[in-house]
């Protein structure tokens, strides 16, 4: 028996290790404003992508200024400020967390957020170096943790999440230790917006929509969906919380566009009959 215990012990101890081979993808890229002609502004801090997740250029492409946070003290610091309305903080590696209030305070003040934890709210804690129990970070966005772990596809139930990617979502692994993936369930008024395939119970949820549609919960990492198609699912996450969890209005046609369209038909029937009849 305790042979067993220590066995699992040490088995625990090596998931997401900071001192891992891996070289986060952001190592570099830190400190650094991104489009900065953006007419929006964006925070960003992301621990850690193996390979690149696309959330940058996702948020450049929706005409936003990207700052990339150092470290969390700096993203607190950053996010209390008021100068933004869009934070992406995923929490991938290591047991840090942002600070509660900021967070809270950000979010009650309609501030848009994508945010992940693979501690699942210190669930997984015993496998870093400070095993303290944080705060209930997925209550904050409407959410709680099953802890299902490793199903490595989720199906959209929203078509225009769908967009542009392959639906069912199927997850890749760069290198992570378990979980692989973290089962997800609404509370309060939160929403599914995807649902897991494999989980055993019903289908657990894999994103939940939050705090009237200004934030989205992930169950997964943000390297594991394809290469090709995490720029686009990044991109329909982010137009999807500025629009309040709805897709984009349809821009509707201009009334003088509409009756020119409709003049030039009248004009090409006229004349179409008029060279008919010579």
């Amino acid at each position: 028996m305790l042979v067993a215990i220590l066995f699992c012990s040490f088995s625990f101890a090596r998931y997401h290790d900071s001192s891992s081979k891996y070289q986060n993808y952001y190592e570099g890229l830190n400190k650094k404003t991104f489009n900065s002609n953006g007419s929006k502004n964006a925070l960003v801090y992301i621990y850690y992508s193996h390979t690149n997740d696309f959330a940058i250029e996702a948020l450049e492409a929706q005409n936003y200024s990207v700052f990339v946070a150092n470290d969390l003290q700096e993203f607190d610091t950053e996010l209390a400020t008021g100068n933004y309305s869009f934070a992406i903080v995923l929490i991938q590696e290591d047991c840090e967390f942002p600070d509660y209030s900021t967070l809270q305070n950000f979010i009650n003040g309609s501030g848009k957020v994508i945010f992940n934890d693979w501690t699942m709210d210190g669930y997984f804690t015993y496998s870093c170096d400070s095993a303290s129990f944080t705060e209930d970070y997925a209550a904050l966005f409407e959410a709680q943790y099953t802890y299902n772990i490793n199903c490595m596809s989720f199906t959209f139930t929203d078509p225009f999440l769908a967009l542009g990617i392959t639906n069912p979502v199927i997850l890749t692994n760069p290198g992570w230790g378990d979980p692989k993936t973290m089962g997800l369930t609404p509370i309060g008024s939160g929403v599914s917006l995807a649902k897991f395939d494999c989980n055993i119970r019903s289908y657990e949820d894999a994103l939940i929509l939050g705090n009237n549609g200004n934030t989205i919960i992930l169950g997964y990492f943000v390297d594991q969906p394809l290469f090709d198609e995490r720029q686009q699912l990044f991109e329909n996450l982010i137009v999807y919380l500025e629009n309040d969890g709805n897709p984009p209005p349809v821009t509707s046609v201009n009334n003088w566009a509409l009756i020119f369209g409709i003049f030039l038909i009248i004009v090409f029937i006229i004349v179409n009959y008029r060279w008919r009849l010579t």
